[in-house]
């Protein structure tokens, strides 16, 4: 988890080693295991036996430590369906959730779990849910490229446009993940010309990372290729931009995607955003296009 991990007791410490025998024997030595921290280590490393029994003892299964994390939410990040099944059945929360992982749907769908993600909608964990670095559960699922986790919450309801921490599902997909994601959440109604977040459009994040493949796609479901929004201006800023960050490393990267965006309409006279500090390798199309007279005749002197 993200937060320090303050000093542990004998209790915890026994409990996050999965030793049943000295828990119950601490427990007979007068050891507090109603207190929520015993229940949350054992949710988070997947010691069932010792949660049930926690839960036995009369520990509350809805507590929450200091950042807020339940005994739910740390099992269903990690992958104990067990320990799921276990604490919705005696009474937790599965809409419970924290600052850092959002609900517990949100924290499974990030991670891929998608038996936990099924258990969890079966139990009316609200699909579309904001909270949390992501914002939501389908653009946790999408920034991590689970294909099945997104089917999943798309069948239950998911809002394919809800606004994430960063933007859309597709706009986060498009930057992160594969043609195949862009591919199914289009399918499923994605507006591929929403703007805002970090992205500015979907568009733009495929063409700062050089993804040809995906931005021929956006370009086929009706992207405007001159919208203005975001960090970058427009996707051809964004293209290059995604040039001159990478072409140190790659040099020549991200060139296909400037021409390809040339060949559906870019508008070379827009005027960028500056940004600092930005490294245009020379040859490159997208150095080409930052020339003097680029975007008028030979004879104009650079702004």
């Amino acid at each position: 988890m993200r937060s320090e991990t303050p000093e542990k007791t004998a209790l915890e410490a026994a409990v996050q080693h999965g030793s049943e025998t000295i828990v119950q024997l601490l427990f007979e030595h007068g050891a507090d295991v109603k207190q929520g921290t015993a229940l949350y280590t054992a949710s988070q490393m997947g010691h069932e036996q010792i949660a049930r029994w926690l839960i036995e003892q009369g520990t509350n299964v809805n507590t929450q430590n200091d950042n807020s994390e339940t005994p739910l939410g740390v099992a269903s990040y990690a992958g104990h369906l067990a320990i799921v099944r276990l604490l919705i059945q005696n009474g937790a929360d599965p809409n419970a959730g924290d600052s850092w992982h959002g609900a517990p749907l949100a924290a499974a769908s990030g991670q891929g779990h998608a038996e936990i993600v099924e258990y969890l909608l079966a139990c009316e964990a609200d699909v579309n849910a904001q909270g949390g670095r992501h914002g939501t559960a389908l653009y946790a699922a999408s920034v991590y490229a689970h294909e099945t986790v997104a089917r999943l919450l798309l069948a239950r309801g998911a809002d394919v446009n809800a606004v994430g921490c960063n933007g859309t599902a597709l706009q986060a997909a498009s930057r992160w993940g594969p043609q195949s994601m862009v591919q199914l959440l289009l399918e499923h109604g994605a507006d591929v010309n929403a703007e805002g977040g970090a992205y500015g459009t979907a568009l733009q994040a495929a063409s700062m990372e050089g993804k040809k493949n995906v931005v021929q796609l956006l370009l086929e479901w009706g992207a405007d290729v001159n919208a203005q929004a975001g960090p970058h201006g427009t996707a051809l800023h964004a293209a290059q931009d995604g040039v001159s960050e990478r072409g140190l490393y790659y040099p020549g990267e991200g060139n296909e995607v400037v021409q390809l965006l040339l060949d559906h309409g870019a508008d070379v006279s827009v005027e960028r955003k500056p940004r600092p500090s930005v490294f245009i390798p020379e040859g490159s199309v997208a150095g080409e296009l930052t020339k003097p007279g680029s975007t008028s005749d030979e004879s104009d002197d650079e702004s």
